[in-house]
């Protein structure tokens, strides 16, 4: 249970990344709409902005939810069986036997929330792209899409032919590697996908110290 809480409280990690990525995006995208309108003589937020922020990140806090129950329970039961040892043997066993119905429990509600996080991602790319253009969203879409994937429709790997042929060790070895690798692969795309010279956030800067100052 130790390795797969480990891989859990990760997820939450993962799931935060994600909502925070989403919440720059939906800041960017409004704060192209705030210069488009200010250009056009108008004043403040555009209304419909907080509306759009709330039904996007939906999915996104659904996937937040979801892995943080999945490291809950696995910080809890490893918890228990590691520091209340014997006292709580009958609680252990009863663990074990529901452990593979609890696994795929958490796998389908991961796998339903990482789908629905993902086509948020994917709607705000699409639909808002005309604001994104500055932005360079692709890489940096790529970069998430790949994150969110590897938090739960990764581990589906291990259920096809000839993956589900190995023991546990092996399937944990392999997967552990994986990660690694991915990882690694990511986070040169991160490198070149983040410029810090990129202009909008001198546009992002501007609006939200506009927002600060309307919420003061």
């Amino acid at each position: 249970l130790m390795y797969k809480t480990n891989f859990m409280v990760a997820d939450v990690y993962e799931a935060m990344a994600l909502f925070q990525f989403a919440w720059l995006t939906l800041s960017v995208i409004g704060a192209h709409r705030y210069k488009k309108n200010k250009a056009n003589g108008e004043v403040g937020e555009d209304s419909t902005q907080k509306g759009i922020e709330a039904l996007t990140v939906q999915g996104i806090y659904l996937f937040i939810f979801s892995c943080l129950l999945e490291a809950v329970y696995y910080l809890f039961t490893t918890s228990v069986e590691a520091y209340v040892g014997a006292a709580a043997l009958h609680f252990t066993i009863k663990v074990q036997s529901i452990k593979e119905q609890v696994h795929f429990f958490f796998l389908g509600c991961g796998t339903i929330a990482s789908s629905a996080a993902i086509g948020n991602v994917v709607t705000v790319e699409l639909t808002f792209h005309e604001f994104l253009e500055e932005f360079r969203p692709s890489a940096k879409f790529w970069s998430t899409k790949i994150l969110v994937s590897i938090a739960f429709l990764q581990s589906l790997l291990l259920l096809i032919p000839p993956l589900d042929t190995m023991s546990v060790t092996e399937g944990n070895l392999f997967y552990a590697s994986l990660l690694c690798i991915e990882c690694f692969g990511v986070s040169l795309l991160h490198w070149i996908a983040w410029n810090p010279a990129e202009g909008w956030y001198t546009a992002l800067d501007e609006y939200m110290r506009m927002k600060g100052n309307e919420g003061a």
